[in-house]
């Protein structure tokens, strides 16, 4: 029995051992020069697991960001121009159609600047916000904004009643220039066309311009108020009032998607406000044809 326990290794630490024909190596020579120099840092398991979130939005310079938003510029500008040369040219049919196919046309216009210049940046779509973490939870924000913005406007509305009531009287600026620019729609057609409108607006203006304008000025107390400012402008065929309304509503948005880090409670919020705002203007104008 005593032949069946292998021998004691009775080689001292520093022995030479070779696995093959060869000059012999000493481990107890070789390990010590297999240790990491200096003292190893004592770093918690917990913290390795959750380093944080990375930063957001995509650190940029102020030149890139400069160079990213006189892209888009150019290319938003150079769609308007295009689209005010078309309206001018004669047509048989309802020149309200051809704005809104021209409208659209501005849309994948601006779609097309944020994707290239996105992609000339190496960024995710997550740097725009372009994401579905909390999906759900960001379309009830969103609703609850809206909700909240709605009760606002209503007590605004009661104030100027009391106050200035002949403000009320007739139809708003905003609304005659919609009707001038825009056909009586079908509901379906009101909610497809409302929802790219929204889509591409978010993408556009809270994604692109605003991170931009973000990294530019480093102050989201004065990026939001900048950015919301650039939104509202292009809004001025509505009227002044159209225009700070519009503002507001932009900050407002660029708001939750600060908050949040994504573009769904703001495209929520927009979609949902501009399909109300239409389907009431449909049904209780009485010039709309």
């Amino acid at each position: 029995m005593t032949d069946l326990v292998p021998p004691h290794d009775s080689s001292p630490p520093d022995s030479s051992l070779s696995a093959s024909p060869g000059p012999s190596v000493s481990w107890a020579r070789v390990v010590p020069l297999a240790r990491p120099a200096g003292v190893i840092p004592d770093v918690p398991l917990a913290a390795m697991r959750h380093s944080g979130p990375p930063a957001w939005p995509v650190p940029t310079t102020r030149g890139k960001a400069a160079v990213d938003l006189l892209v888009f510029a150019t290319f938003f500008i150079v769609a308007e121009l295009a689209v005010v040369i078309l309206n001018l040219l004669p047509t048989t049919a309802d020149p309200r159609w051809r704005q809104v196919a021209m409208s659209g046309a501005i849309g994948c216009a601006s779609l097309c600047a944020c994707i290239l210049i996105v992609f000339m940046r190496g960024h995710g779509a997550a740097s725009i916000g372009w994401t579905g973490r909390h999906f759900f939870t960001n379309i009830a924000i969103g609703i609850g904004a809206l909700i909240l913005l709605y009760i606002a406007c209503m007590a605004l509305v009661l104030c100027i009643m009391l106050i200035m009531p002949e403000l009320l009287a007739g139809p708003s600026t905003a609304q005659q220039a919609i009707e001038a620019v825009f056909p009586p729609m079908r509901p379906a057609w009101v909610v497809s066309m409302m929802f790219f409108v929204a889509l591409w607006e978010e993408i556009a203006f809270r994604g692109l311009v605003l991170t931009r304008t973000f990294a530019l000025l480093r102050r989201w107390w004065l990026a939001i108020p900048v950015a919301s400012v650039i939104f509202g402008l292009p809004h001025y065929y509505q009227g002044p009032v159209a225009v700070v309304f519009t503002t507001i509503l932009g900050a407002i948005m660029a708001c939750l998607f600060v908050w949040r880090r994504s573009l769904v409670p703001a495209i929520t919020l927009h979609w949902l406000h501009d399909v109300i705002f239409f389907l009431l203007l449909g049904s209780m104008s009485t010039t709309w044809e």
